[in-house]
């Protein structure tokens, strides 16, 4: 693909103050099938030269400034890691839409607690087909299967502020946690039956509140 003369993000990098910071966690560590997450965030700036900056609905995005600080390092184990780029993703100015890009799921550590930190009071939005929610999964404490648990762990979010929203396998214990936490779920074979009620259902949930 020829990419000369292009720049990152249709452009728009530049400017402050920023109303877009973009950031990596280049982190596959807690993947336990296949590796290669994280080579993404380079691979997603790279092409991201490519997109002009223009909406679906063809509305242009001209003069918005984004700013990549680029990749943080978490090193080669998150439970250890975690902190220093929450650290630096939590001194990002509020105002500005933060855009983390991973990296294994277990980089949402990192990304929800920072954001607890830049809103306090979030409410998040967790949309996979897994909840995360496992103590144990898969040898590990944190492993992908553990990712949400983990980052509701760290950033002191209550786990009855998510809703996980497209869910379609569970481990019996992430059942438990659901239900014993009174957390919305609504699950990929609901959202597919019904689109315009799992809308309103997940709105609902969220209507008032700073969502990540």
């Amino acid at each position: 693909m020829n990419l000369d003369g292009l720049r990152p993000w249709g452009g728009l990098v530049g400017g402050d103050p920023s109303d877009v910071v973009v950031a990596g966690i280049a982190y596959d560590g807690s993947a336990v099938y296949r590796k290669g997450a994280a080579m993404a965030p380079q691979r997603i700036r790279q092409l991201s030269a490519v997109m002009p900056p223009v909406t679906e609905e063809g509305h242009l995005l001209t003069g918005m400034r984004v700013r990549d600080i680029g990749d943080l390092e978490a090193g080669d184990d998150i439970e250890a890691g975690w902190m220093e780029p929450m650290q630096r993703l939590a001194q990002v100015p509020p105002e500005a839409f933060l855009t983390v890009l991973g990296g294994d799921h277990c980089t949402v550590i990192a990304t929800l607690a920072a954001q607890a930190r830049r809103h306090p009071g979030l409410r998040v939005l967790w949309v996979d087909a897994h909840p995360d929610l496992c103590d144990f999964s898969r040898g590990g404490h944190w492993t992908c299967g553990c990712a949400l648990r983990r980052a509701l762990e760290a950033s002191g979010i209550e786990p009855s502020r998510v809703a996980i929203a497209g869910g379609r396998d569970y481990d019996p214990e992430e059942l438990e946690f659901i239900a014993a936490n009174r957390m919305l779920l609504v699950p990929s074979v609901e959202i597919a039956r019904d689109p315009a009620g799992a809308a309103r259902k997940l709105a609902g949930a969220l209507a008032g509140e700073k969502v990540h």
